[in-house]
């Protein structure tokens, strides 16, 4: 009978594989294009604020302000309207860095950032479509002031006041949820809630209101970095 003669090699052990660097998973990107709205909305609005026309809330000032520069008047408006419609997915980004005692304040911080879009989204490309028309159309004078007369008395030119008031409100209310939680740095809490009564107390066209928007971007870059 013949003998089989095994190699010494083959009777030993095959090495184990060695072990390769874990596959890593892709990270979504959502919490980056969340961040970037964090810090897009308070920016656009600050440009808007920068380049705004000096005006008071009133009939024949916005005419004026707007007949002087009609086409800047409609495009700090549209950048104010696209910079009110970010602060939806601005907010989303921001409840989720609330996780405790302030998620009540952010939660209610949502709903008014949503109102906030809605109104404010609305009644700036209403207003920078409508002063425009009104300043570039071949009408009489006393047509232009009949017809701004008019618009001060829209539901559209109160939902700007409104709109405001709701955007006060929501980044006070996320300043304080973050200052509760202690979710970003106490100094970025209280740079919102300073930049946002500086916004809210400067008329549009004066250095007050640009100065409070730079503040509540920068307090935003510190707080889209815990985002993205």
């Amino acid at each position: 009978m013949p003998v089989t003669v095994v190699p010494a090699d083959a009777l030993r052990p095959a090495p184990a594989p060695v072990p390769g660097p874990a596959p890593t998973e892709a990270r979504p990107r959502w919490p980056r294009l969340l961040a970037v709205a964090v810090v897009g909305q308070p920016l656009l609005l600050t440009i808007n604020s920068l380049f705004h026309p000096e005006v008071e809330i009133e009939a024949a000032s916005i005419l004026q302000g707007a007949a002087e520069a009609p086409t800047r008047w409609y495009v700090v408006h549209l950048v104010a309207a696209l910079g009110a419609l970010l602060g939806a997915p601005a907010a989303l980004g921001l409840r989720r860095l609330v996780r405790g005692r302030g998620r009540v304040l952010a939660d209610t911080a949502v709903v008014t950032a949503f109102v906030t879009a809605a109104l404010l989204g609305m009644a700036f490309a209403v207003e920078a479509s409508l002063l425009r028309l009104v300043t570039t159309a071949d009408i009489s004078s006393g047509a232009a002031s009949t017809l701004a007369d008019a618009y001060t008395s829209t539901a559209e030119f109160y939902a700007t006041g409104v709109g405001v008031l709701a955007a006060t409100a929501t980044t006070i209310l996320f300043a304080v949820a973050f200052l509760r939680e202690r979710a970003v740095p106490r100094r970025v809490g209280w740079a919102l809630i300073a930049g946002t009564a500086l916004t809210f107390v400067g008329p549009p066209g004066t250095v007050i209101g640009p100065a409070g928007f730079a503040l509540v971007t920068a307090a935003s870059v510190a707080v889209a970095r815990r985002l993205a």
